[in-house]
């Protein structure tokens, strides 16, 4: 009897300590992937401001608005510990979803974007992932095709990141100096290729500052058109 006993108190230490291993694994390094659903999902990330080694950086996530109480989390990587970075509502959408937004400062000075994430999206009692197909993200574009990346400090439209989703391509900067009463027009031209296989495309002359208040960037490719407006709130410089 005594032998009988001594073996169910080894067996319920043996599958105590298998299933803190399996809840530590899957807390520490999110592999259980619902990722890429309908629910959420990575949008890009950008660059805010950069000054005396400080990295300022947002990161945006598109989710489906299941119910007014969410919460959404960016999980991340930093040296070898995975951390949490709460999001905030950002725009609400006209298809029933949401972007929030999460802020880093003071990452390092090469930012997030070397470091691996994914997004965790907590609603009605269920949790939604986004870690790219197991993979996690390591980039600016996600669910995006492009993205402009306005200057850290003056709002200038510097560069633009875009998937390669075509070899023809029309990309262009359309900006307004007088609240959209006349608007002009520069187109951006090929720069190069990422480590990701995204292609960096710069405008192909000056804007001056003076002529340039609001923004938005086009990509056409494929006979489709894909406008970054900001969420529609287009983009200003300062």
């Amino acid at each position: 009897m005594n032998l009988v006993l001594n073996l169910k108190n080894k067996l319920a230490v043996v599958l105590s300590i298998v299933l803190l291993s399996t809840l530590f694994a899957f807390v520490g390094t999110p592999v259980k992937a619902e990722a890429a659903t309908d629910n959420v999902s990575f949008y890009y990330s950008d660059y805010g401001t950069v000054y005396h080694g400080i990295t300022h950086q947002n990161v945006y996530i598109k989710v489906k608005n299941l119910d007014y109480n969410k919460k959404v989390t960016v999980h991340y990587k930093k040296g070898d510990e995975w951390c949490d970075n709460s999001a905030e509502f950002y725009k609400s959408l006209d298809d029933g979803y949401e972007i929030w937004k999460a802020d880093f400062t003071n990452l390092s000075t090469t930012g997030l974007l070397n470091d691996k994430f994914c997004i965790k999206y907590e609603v009605n009692g269920q949790t939604y992932w986004d870690n790219n197909n197991g993979k996690n993200y390591i980039g600016e574009l996600g669910e995006a095709e492009f993205h402009v990346f306005p200057h850290t400090e003056y709002g200038l439209p510097t560069y633009v990141v875009l998937k390669n989703l075509g070899y023809e391509k029309d990309v262009k900067i359309v900006y307004t100096n007088d609240g959209w009463k006349t608007q002009k027009s520069v187109s951006l031209e090929y720069c190069r290729t990422l480590e990701d296989g995204n292609e960096e495309w710069v405008p192909s002359e000056y804007i001056p500052s003076s002529e340039i208040g609001e923004y938005y960037a086009v990509y056409k490719v494929n006979g489709q058109t894909y406008y970054d407006s900001n969420f529609g709130l287009n983009y200003t410089a300062w």
